[in-house]
């Protein structure tokens, strides 16, 4: 057992989220036993997307990195907008929230925005933003009906999409991280944790 003094980091997603949230909390650690694994069933439904595997030796990515691609993501919402010609990010807006990242072990990050804009506008904001992202080196595809445009595109920072519906006027904007290999462990920790701090 080890006492971990208050600003020292723990070395666990969990508990460093948890203590960033509350400073005060004393945090003692247990070490890890090695034991049978869990239940034979995933307990978290994002599990079904892949099995638990032995991550030794796995690049898995600790507190600071996944910070780090939340603040990517934000920050590049403002300039998806601006290459589409919608204007500027509202004080509270993207809203973002961490999401399973396709797999067990994984997290992501989603932001969103939204935008009534005239239909006249549309079509060339999609436009602009479709070449934006093709010249980042993503894969583009369009897809046209009569009451949704939508613009998807796939690459190495993560995925977009851009979709439009004429009747409302609404033009909404998202955006996805890569997927963030944390471990599994942490991987539900951080999801719960996000849960907790919707509103």
């Amino acid at each position: 057992m080890r006492v971990v003094a208050p600003g020292t980091p723990t070395g666990d997603l969990f508990w460093d989220l948890v203590r960033r949230r509350h400073p005060t909390m004393d945090v003692v650690l247990r070490p890890r036993a090695a034991g049978p694994a869990g239940p034979a069933g995933p307990a978290d439904p994002a599990e079904g997307q892949q099995a638990d595997r032995p991550e030794a030796g796995a690049d898995l990515l600790d507190a600071a990195a996944v910070a780090e691609e939340r603040e990517r993501t934000a920050l590049d919402v403002p300039r998806l907008l601006e290459a589409a010609g919608l204007g500027v990010l509202l004080p509270d807006e993207p809203a973002l929230r961490l999401l399973a990242g396709g797999r067990a072990d994984a997290v992501r990050w989603h932001a969103r925005v939204a935008r009534t804009v005239p239909a006249g506008e549309a079509a060339s904001a999609a436009e602009r933003l479709e070449e934006l992202l093709a010249g980042r080196g993503s894969q583009v595809r369009r897809t046209e009906g009569s009451a949704l445009v939508v613009l998807h595109a796939d690459g190495a920072a993560g995925r977009c999409r851009a979709s439009y519906a004429p009747g409302t006027q609404l033009w909404v904007l998202e955006r996805w991280s890569p997927p963030l290999r944390v471990g599994a462990e942490q991987a539900r920790a951080l999801r719960r944790e996000a849960a907790r701090a919707l509103p």
